[in-house]
């Protein structure tokens, strides 16, 4: 069981998300199956880590801890997740490969 539980609504706009992003990708030239995989990995690495933040952020019996922890932590996760990207850009240098990147909408607005 997932620790961030989806409504309807949500999965709807996953599922629309999913093909938007699939679109984009293969825009770029990636055969459909690997757009797939790509897709799929991303979702589910990114759904991983949300549910482990929100687990561990949740270990206070104080509500306010709880919340304050997962504020500061998804601040921490946000900048470290831009020195991420910097590094995979230098290793699909490194490799010889050209990496695309795009920023991804959540409802019209860029997440």
């Amino acid at each position: 069981m997932s620790a961030t539980q989806k409504t309807p609504e949500a999965r709807a706009a996953e599922r629309q998300m999913r093909q938007a992003i699939r679109k984009q990708v293969m825009a770029v030239g990636v055969p459909a199956r690997k757009a797939d995989e790509i897709v799929d990995l991303a979702f589910h690495g990114a759904e991983k880590a949300m549910d482990a933040l929100v687990t561990t952020t949740r270990a206070s019996s104080d509500s306010r801890v709880s919340l304050n922890a997962m504020l500061i932590a998804s601040s921490l996760i946000d900048e470290k997740m831009k020195g991420m990207r910097e590094l995979a850009g230098v290793m699909a240098g490194a490799a010889g490969l050209n990496l695309t990147s795009a920023m991804v909408e959540v409802g019209g607005q860029p997440s």
